[in-house]
């Protein structure tokens, strides 16, 4: 089943979208949200999808295509996490849709919590 999301607002630069149980955006833990501001400044990155796996927060960057400079950039962001909070556990991801659904690449336990808007 694919995430559940809701539209954004209008005027704003991403969709916010809310979590499988319903969470909005503003429920996420800070690390969440700074992911999402650091992926925003990578354009390769098209969805942020967030969920927990026991106390590991599951942050995976969704990509149209695999592309080396692009997973670069994200990786290096993803080392911020681990700057600011050293003692949080981590599962990053980047996963590269290659023409799939945006369904198909995410299991059910992860939420589609950014999507970069079209232009």
């Amino acid at each position: 089943m694919p995430a559940k999301q809701t539209g954004s607002s209008p005027g704003t630069e991403s969709a916010l979208l809310t979590d499988a149980e319903g969470a909005e955006l503003a429920d996420l833990p800070p690390q969440a949200l700074r992911y999402i501001g650091l992926m925003r400044e990578v354009p390769a990155v098209r969805h942020i999808a967030f969920g927990r796996d026991g106390a590991a927060l599951r942050l995976w960057a969704v990509t149209d295509t695999y592309d080396f400079d692009a997973n670069d950039r994200i990786f290096t962001r993803e080392l911020v996490l681990y700057d600011e909070w050293p003692d949080a556990k981590y599962d990053f991801h980047v996963v590269p849709l290659e023409g799939r659904p945006l369904g198909w690449v995410l299991p059910d336990s992860m939420a589609v919590i950014w999507t970069r808007p079209q232009r």
